[in-house]
């Protein structure tokens, strides 16, 4: 089973080593990696890079935007079947239930597994002696 490499969180333009939990292969529940927590401070200088981004977003022209926008959806577009095997190789965490939490979108709970469950029509019988 593959692994996945040294996991780091990308935080105003740094990446950063940060301790985490191990994430589990749902298919044989072997250890893939260890997934980064952010700790209270990473999460400030998220925020604090973001409200600096749009500062610097809103005072780009439309034309520009336009084109910072098209560049992303090439890339993005040249990297598709990276990103499809990224989106799809879902990692189980332990402490998750079902795989996923409320509304994240993974896991029965929320997810469109979940979802598609109550499409389906289930007869239940009983049989008593």
């Amino acid at each position: 089973m593959a692994s996945y490499p040294d996991l780091k969180l990308h935080v105003a333009g740094d990446w950063r080593k940060a301790d985490g939990q191990p994430g589990f292969s749902p298919a044989d529940e072997s250890v893939l990696g260890t997934l980064p927590h952010a700790k209270r401070a990473d999460l400030d200088d998220a925020l604090a890079a973001v409200a600096q981004g749009f500062k610097i977003w809103s005072r780009t022209s439309p034309a520009k935007r336009a084109e910072i926008m098209l560049e992303a959806v090439r890339i993005m577009r040249e990297r598709v079947e990276d990103m499809t095997i990224a989106m799809t190789s879902a990692v189980a965490i332990a402490e998750t239930p079902f795989g996923g939490v409320k509304d994240s979108g993974f896991g029965r709970e929320g997810g469109t597994e979940g979802l598609q469950n109550y499409k389906v029509v289930k007869n239940v019988s009983h049989l008593t002696v």
